[in-house]
């Protein structure tokens, strides 16, 4: 059991438990999937791939326009972002990363915003986390990652017990 979902299940269900008197464990909140996802330039669509796959280890796949816009010449069927979504043991190993690693090294720390049992945040300064500091070169076009957690009876009390910093929305 990894640190997160031990920290979870033997700090976090409990308080909430004692806390809100939730009678019934079924209405504790529990996180089913992340998204990252990025928006894609043309030229650089090999390097935020790579960036989602040293931050996730999965291979993200790519998001294709479903109309045409003709005030940005994009096309329908045209390439637009890349995202992946984690679920079950890829949200623990990602979650480690996100808190020990990504949260700590960004100096502009901007509250997240909670909106209607989702988590969203944009990570502005990618160069910041360790591990991409070593291929800068292949991805000194990627400017900002999007990071959404869903989940069932989640609520801002829950991501403040994780220790979050929450901005309720």
């Amino acid at each position: 059991m990894s640190i997160i979902c031990n920290h979870i299940t033997k700090i976090v269900d409990l308080d909430f438990l004692l806390k809100y008197n939730l009678s019934n464990p079924k209405k504790l909140p529990k996180l089913k999937k992340i998204i990252l996802s990025a928006k894609l330039s043309t030229n650089y669509k090999a390097s935020i791939s790579v960036l989602i796959g040293i931050l996730t280890f999965i291979k993200p796949c790519i998001t294709i326009s479903q109309k045409n816009v003709l005030s940005i010449s994009l096309r329908k069927g045209d390439p637009v972002g890349i995202k992946t979504i984690l679920r079950q043991k890829s949200i623990e190993n990602f979650f480690i990363i996100f808190l020990y690693e990504i949260l700590p090294s960004t100096k502009k720390l901007s509250p997240l915003k909670f909106h209607k049992q989702s988590l969203h945040w944009q990570i502005k300064d990618v160069f910041e986390y360790e591990e991409t500091s070593d291929i800068y070169i292949y991805i000194s076009e990627v400017h900002t990652l999007d990071i959404v957690i869903n989940g069932i009876n989640l609520n801002s009390n829950f991501f403040a017990a994780l220790r979050l910093p929450v901005n309720k929305n």
